[in-house]
C-alpha cells in the first residue's frame, strides 16, 4: 500500500491525482481550451469539491486527538476521502479504528464516489444531485 513509503510528499501528490481524476474529463478538455470559467461553472465539481472539504474538515476535527499533529489528522483525513471517493483503493491509516461518526463519513462517501465522467465508481454526485433536486417531489406523492 501508499503507507510502506511513509512520506508526506508522496501522500500529498497521490491525494490531488486522486482528487483530479475523480472529475469528470470534459472538464479537463475545457482546462486545455483555456475556458476556466465555464470550468468552475460546473455544479458538479462545485458540488465535489464542497463534499471533499466539508468530509475532510469533519474528519480531521474528528480524529485530531488520534495523531499528534494537526497537519497529520489532516492529511490522513483528505488522503482517505480521496481514496475512498475516487474507489481508488488505497490506505495510509487504520480507519477502522477512527470514531464512528468518521467511518460513518467515509462510508457515505463510499456510495456517492466522484463526478460522473470519471474513472471512478459509485454512484456519482451529479446523481445524487438530480435525486435530492426531485426529492421534494416524490415526498409530495
Amino acid at each position: 500500500s501508499i503507507a510502506a513509503y511513509n512520506s508526506r510528499y508522496f501522500e500529498y501528490v497521490i491525494t490531488i491525482f486522486m482528487l483530479l481524476f475523480s472529475v469528470n474529463f470534459n472538464l479537463f478538455y475545457l482546462m486545455i481550451m483555456r475556458d476556466f470559467k465555464n470550468v468552475w461553472r460546473n455544479e458538479e465539481l462545485r458540488t465535489f469539491v464542497l463534499i471533499v472539504v466539508v468530509a475532510t474538515a469533519l474528519i480531521t476535527l474528528n480524529i485530531y486527538n488520534y495523531y499528534p499533529t494537526l497537519e497529520a489528522a489532516f492529511r490522513h483525513a483528505i488522503f482517505q476521502v480521496a481514496a475512498i471517493m475516487s474507489t481508488t483503493g488505497f490506505v495510509t491509516a487504520n480507519f477502522d479504528l477512527w470514531p464512528e461518526f468518521s467511518k460513518t463519513i467515509l462510508f457515505c462517501l463510499l456510495f456517492l464516489g466522484a463526478c460522473g465522467g470519471s474513472t471512478a465508481g459509485g454512484i456519482k454526485t451529479v446523481t445524487m444531485m438530480v435525486l435530492m433536486l426531485f426529492l421534494p417531489f416524490f415526498l409530495v406523492f
